[in-house]
């Protein structure tokens, strides 16, 4: 199995280091039997989780780091369940753009583009606006932190995901309260949202369906992408 935990306090982790917003995101990597070559660090949310954690754990430049997790889908082209390994990563709110070290073969159909938003992306007219503003194929909230980041760092690195939510579907308002800044569950904060609202239920189903799905789609594109570090 793969070394698994909080980036917060480790030391400088071995040659493949993967890095999971969130901590069952980890946990469902953990799972595969290729995962024992790599340590899964878990950053936390957005910009501050990936700034903070990876300013704690900091792997020497030539190291390969890929970030890993699940993200929302934007492009209609692109279903629940599918892996999209980025050949672009876009800042929806500066523009800037960059292109991972680690890319998929150029006619790989799981190839493709991520954009980063600050919150999240929860509805289908937001997901719309924001794939008609960048053209991205998926977004998540830490992608371009991260970029900027392995790049200032010198890293040999990679970002993909894995879509929990389609452009058709919407994900519950609350869902946002429901994780720390570690990446872990708020338990409180996920049964006091089911009982204000308990059709929630239903909706938890099937995020964990679809996040599992895309966690599993993740893990089976994750050796294709180092084959490319010609380690």
């Amino acid at each position: 199995m793969a070394a698994v935990g909080s980036a917060r306090g480790m030391h400088t982790p071995d040659a493949i280091t993967i890095v999971t917003p969130l901590a069952h995101e980890a946990h469902c990597l953990g799972r595969h039997e290729e995962s024992a070559a790599w340590t899964i660090l878990t950053s936390g949310p957005g910009r501050r989780g990936i700034e903070t954690s990876l300013d704690a754990v900091r792997p020497a430049s030539g190291s390969v780091v890929i970030l890993a997790g699940t993200a929302g889908g934007l492009s209609p082209a692109r279903s629940t369940g599918e892996v999209i390994v980025a050949r672009e990563v876009i800042d929806a709110g500066s523009g800037r753009r960059w292109t991972p070290s680690l890319l998929l073969g150029e006619n790989d159909p799981r190839s493709g583009t991520l954009c980063v938003a600050e919150e999240l992306v929860s509805t289908i007219a937001e997901k719309q606006a924001l794939h008609e503003q960048t053209g991205a194929d998926g977004v998540d909230l830490e992608c371009a932190a991260f970029a900027a980041l392995a790049e200032a760092r010198g890293w040999n690195w990679g970002v993909i995901r894995g879509i929990s939510d389609g452009p058709e579907a919407t994900l519950p308002t609350e869902a946002a309260r429901w994780i720390d800044s570690q990446g872990k569950t708020r338990l409180g904060a996920l049964l006091a949202s089911l009982l204000l609202k308990p059709r929630l239920l239903s909706s938890l189903g099937r995020l964990r369906r679809d996040s599992l799905q895309a966690m599993d789609s993740v893990a089976r594109a994750m050796p294709d992408l180092l084959l490319r570090t010609g380690s």
